[in-house]
């Protein structure tokens, strides 16, 4: 028995599980290297975008591939203002080819929910692991300075919601 009902995501069994390790891979190189590697985003995008043409024609993928070069336009400011990094904005866009335009909104209200929330446990954990010296004193984040976010945690639940959000 499915968790997802038969019919609810044009998507099949096995793009739903490529789509779910590549997004799990990409949170675990953020958490442990703070780096998402590009060929990691690549592969993202382009399994999406493949699975958006099986699912729904050429229509479907050029749209995909529209979300892509929409949430790149949006994410752009926001980098070059460092508030986020560039694999963040790379894979926000790949996760993008997954989903229609419609389901843009709910990714980034999904994203920016568990965002908050990667952010606070980013830094509780941080404090905590000074308070006990288990990080070096030259990883320590300096006085006042911001603490690193693992951010592709939250892109990956806001995509997930996001997919899964879609009503019939």
């Amino acid at each position: 028995m499915s968790l997802v009902p038969e019919g609810f995501l044009p998507f099949g069994s096995l793009e739903l599980a490529l789509l779910y390790g590549l997004l799990a891979a990409a949170a675990a190189a953020d958490v442990a290297w703070r780096r998402v590697p590009n060929a990691l985003v690549v592969v993202l995008a382009a399994a999406g975008l493949a699975a958006r043409l099986d699912a729904g024609g050429w229509r479907a993928a050029l749209l995909g591939a529209g979300g892509v070069a929409l949430v790149l336009l949006l994410l752009f400011p926001v980098w070059s203002r460092r508030a986020l990094g560039g694999g963040d904005v790379k894979l926000a866009a790949a996760c993008a080819a997954w989903l229609t335009l419609g389901d843009l909104p709910v990714f980034a209200l999904a994203t920016a929910l568990a965002g908050g929330l990667v952010a606070a446990a980013a830094l509780v954990l941080s404090r905590g692991a000074l308070a006990r010296s288990e990080v070096p004193v030259q990883a320590a984040p300096a006085k006042g300075r911001p603490v690193r976010v693992p951010y592709s945690v939250a892109i990956a639940a806001g995509a997930l919601v996001a997919l899964h959000w879609r009503l019939r």
